[in-house]
């Protein structure tokens, strides 16, 4: 293989893109013995109200009056704060999407790998180590805390911030 971590960074980039978060579009690939065995974005569960729906109904419905625009809801402090909780209660991560679908489908996740486009947060962390996964590789940092971070590296997990050069096509 030419570049493992470019093609599993790409694939997860290009996982994201299912994301409807309005807010941060994420995408994670498990893989095991350089194949892929899942993959997972943030959103909601199936059949519940996606983000953007949820949202667009709120802007028409309590914010059209104090914000011209529906993009001009979506740069406030008020979509910012509102998203925050709304999140936390509806979305599941993309490191938990991907891990919720192998375990259902009786896919061993135990010595695998995961490139997500975001460091894990926290509460992914956690069920990052309890699937037995032991190398996080991911792209960016999440803005608001590194203890994901921190948690998966007290628990003996392998983190590693992908660089340009790590991604940089070798053609």
């Amino acid at each position: 293989m030419k570049n493992k971590h470019r093609l599993f960074i790409k694939m997860a980039e290009l996982v994201a893109e299912q994301s409807t978060c309005l807010r941060l579009q994420v995408g994670a690939v498990l893989v095991k013995d350089n194949r892929v065995i899942s993959i997972g974005f943030n959103g909601t569960p199936t059949g519940q109200l996606h983000c953007e729906e949820n949202f667009r109904h709120v802007y028409e419905k309590k914010y059209k009056d104090q914000f011209p625009t529906y993009e001009e809801f979506l740069a406030s402090r008020e979509f910012y704060d509102l998203h925050g909780k709304w999140s936390i209660e509806n979305e599941l991560h993309a490191e938990q999407n991907a891990i919720s679908f192998a375990a259902k489908n009786g896919i061993a996740t135990q010595g695998a790998d995961v490139y997500v486009t975001w460091s894990p947060c926290v509460h992914c962390a956690k069920v990052i180590v309890s699937a037995g996964i032991k190398k996080v590789f991911y792209k960016n940092t999440y803005d608001r805390s590194q203890e994901g971070i921190f948690f998966l590296e007290k628990n003996g997990i392998e983190c590693r911030q992908l660089t340009e050069e790590d991604i940089a096509c070798v053609c």
